[in-house]
């Protein structure tokens, strides 16, 4: 009974001992293989190692994990190391296990901290890129509480060999089935416990050797399964990064079956993780070209990259494809999926807005250079010519100013730095002051003006000088892009009015600030009299306000009332393409280009109109038809205390209509 109680309790601490090193190992290789694909991004800089990301990735490691961590380089030098290797950093770590990670294997041993005396598992792990060492990832963890509690199963076993000596001797035969029953069970916990299945406890009956080695026994299964969950919670603690992380993870064995993928790589993929797992890689990739480049990872064990476009979707995906090791031999892959769809559609628009900025400046640049000199090479002694050339100059000068104007306003729009000075205002006296100042030009070209809108409404809660601006710009367009002898009408009204078709909208808040009401339907603009012309967009974008806008004050107030006045600006002109209308509030984007510039026009015009009209929290829209004429709609808030009496509905033009 002794010697089956001894071989017990040698089997139990030789299964534990295997057990918890084991866990330890496990543990240290998976963070060291993560925090080696981590680092190898700063370690194969081509200026050089980024020392200072690896010092500061190195020194933020948690101390929860109970490990200490330190980065090399090639070399064996320390790039960066936790608090309690930082007096390492700058010297060249030269053990076993280093050496075997440079020279591409994984190290690892059991052995003594000599700063602390105390046992610890070591593992070095070698960051590879492109079959080469270029950096050594150092994980040292104590095996203090490990032995600690080997060291008390060793106690207890000798003890209760001990006690069991003393009662056989003592009892004899008599207690021998008292002393067995509780070794017994010991030993059948002790089984199970190495299986792995630590939620144990045995009864104490006594308070006998007997009994307290139950108490011992109990102690150290719930001191494992306390070991075991912190195990478990920093297995916890990756996976949430890896569910929360915004790239794609993929992870495949050797055989090229997948054995983890996180969320956003579902996402990406349009794939579930139950439906994933366990399916060979090819099966989730969108095109060949992907599956064709793990899988050369997979047999030549080198990185790989590459772009891929999602069928169906206009996205573009980033694809990283590391492999991974495991002691020393290929043990699957990695992919990571990064959608860089937004960065390539900005940086597009980048090179667009500076192509665009750089042909209109040169355009007139290279205008006023060709006249310049023209006179000084004598064509200054002609008053005539000299005068003309001038003429031609500013001209060409009042445009560029125009345009870096324009510009700065679009900026201040888009950085929220533009000041607004809300107050409730007259809409139709607005519209009178700015078909004031462009009255002479109507009349040259023999122009009919007629103007459209009940006497009692209320007053808009906008920026005086700002809406102006956009009044002057849609009726100047409109003047400019209408024949001789043609029409402009100009219609003010309450929006649910003036449009009926949005009157059915509910006037709960749209996304962005926007009352659903202001966003009046294509079919509302061609209700008030405009041609029946594809709309852009859908008449009304549901376009977010400008970043920036005005002060949050005037928008809520126009909300809690729920009433927005239109204004629409309708004209007989030449009208534009259907192709072009969803563009025309680009910036620089001009229809007739040619005819454009010749007016003067910097192709700003529309999207600073755009950009006022959202900053005040209303929407813009335009409706054309080729040949037949424009219209442009737009909303401002009207303000909350006043109780307007709508459109009255009376199709004739007030007086004041301007003729030729």
């Amino acid at each position: 009974m002794l010697v089956a109680m001894e071989l017990t309790g040698l089997y139990l601490w030789a299964s534990l001992r295997s057990y918890y090193l084991n866990s330890i190992r496990l543990s240290l290789t998976a963070h060291a293989q993560l925090l080696g694909g981590m680092v190898a991004g700063y370690l194969v800089r081509p200026e050089g190692p980024d020392q200072e990301a690896v010092a500061n990735l190195a020194a933020g490691w948690p101390a929860e994990t109970g490990f200490s961590v330190a980065i090399l380089d090639a070399g064996g030098v320390v790039l960066g190391a936790s608090r309690s290797l930082a007096d390492l950093v700058g010297k060249r770590l030269q053990t076993d296990e280093v050496s075997n990670a440079l020279g591409g294997s994984r190290g690892s041993s059991v052995g003594t901290d000599p700063r602390s005396g105390e046992p610890v598992y070591v593992v070095a792990e070698p960051v590879m890129d492109s079959g080469r060492v270029v950096g050594v990832v150092y994980l040292q963890g104590s095996l203090a509480p490990a032995y600690e509690v080997l060291r008390n199963i060793r106690r207890i076993l000798l003890w209760a060999t001990g006690a069991a000596l003393l009662l056989t001797v003592v009892l004899g035969s008599g207690l021998a089935r008292t002393i067995t029953r509780p070794i017994e069970e010991v030993t059948r916990k002790a089984a199970l416990m190495a299986r792995g299945d630590f939620d144990q406890a045995i009864p104490v009956r006594s308070g006998d050797e007997i009994g307290q080695l139950a108490e011992m026994f109990n102690y150290l299964a719930g001191r494992l399964k306390e070991t075991l969950a912190a195990i478990s919670d920093e297995r916890n603690k990756l996976e949430t990064i890896m569910a929360f992380m915004a790239d794609g993870i993929v992870a495949v064995d050797r055989e090229g079956r997948v054995i983890r993928v996180n969320q956003a790589a579902c996402r990406m993929l349009g794939v579930t993780p139950e439906s994933s797992l366990g399916r060979e890689h090819h099966e989730l990739w969108p095109n060949t070209g992907l599956a064709l480049a793990v899988q050369a990872v997979l047999k030549e064990g080198q990185t790989a990259s590459l772009q891929l476009n999602l069928p169906g979707q206009d996205r573009v995906l980033q694809a990283h494809i590391t492999p991974l090791r495991e002691r020393g031999s290929l043990g699957g892959a990695v992919v990571v999926l990064h959608d860089i769809t937004e960065l390539q559609r900005v940086e597009a628009m980048r090179r667009e807005f500076v192509a665009n900025v750089s042909h209109e400046l040169k355009t007139p640049l290279t205008t006023v250079k060709s006249y310049v000199e023209t006179l000084l090479d004598g064509a200054a002694e002609d008053p005539d010519l000299r005068q003309r050339f001038l003429r031609v100059v500013e001209s060409e000068t009042d445009r560029m100013v125009r345009l870096v104007r324009d510009l700065l306003h679009l900026s201040q729009l888009d950085q929220g730095t533009v000041r607004w000075d809300i107050q409730p205002y007259d809409l139709p006296s607005l519209v009178e002051e700015a078909l004031a100042k462009l009255e002479v030009t109507a009349q040259r070209k023999g122009l009919r003006i007629h103007r459209e809108w009940p006497r009692d409404l209320p007053p808009a809660l906008v920026d005086r000088d700002k809406l102006l601006q956009v009044l002057l710009n849609l009726l100047a367009n409109a003047i400019e892009f209408t024949p001789e002898g043609g029409a402009i009408t100009v219609r003010v009204g309450e929006a649910e009015v003036l449009f009926p078709a949005a009157a059915a909208v509910p006037a709960a808040p749209a996304p962005g600030g926007i009352p659903a009401a202001a966003q009046a339907p294509a079919g509302a603009l061609a209700a008030s009299g405009a041609p029946a012309a594809a709309p852009a967009a859908g008449g009304i974008p549901a376009a977010a306000p400008a970043t920036g806008g005005i002060p949050a004050a005037a928008p809520a107030q126009a909300r809690e009332a729920g009433r927005y006045l239109a204004v629409q600006v309708q004209d007989t002109g030449i009208g534009i393409p259907r192709d072009d209308l969803p563009r025309i509030f680009e910036r620089f984007y001009r229809v007739d280009k040619a005819r454009s510039r010749t007016l003067g026009g910097t192709g700003l015009g529309m999207a600073i109109a755009k950009q006022i009209v959202e900053a005040l929290g209303g929407r813009i829209g335009i409706e054309s038809e080729l040949g037949k004429g424009t219209v442009v709609t737009f909303t401002v808030p009207a303000a909350p205390a006043c109780d307007g009496s709508g459109w009255d509905g009376d199709e004739e033009a007030l007086p004041g209509e301007v003729g030729p």
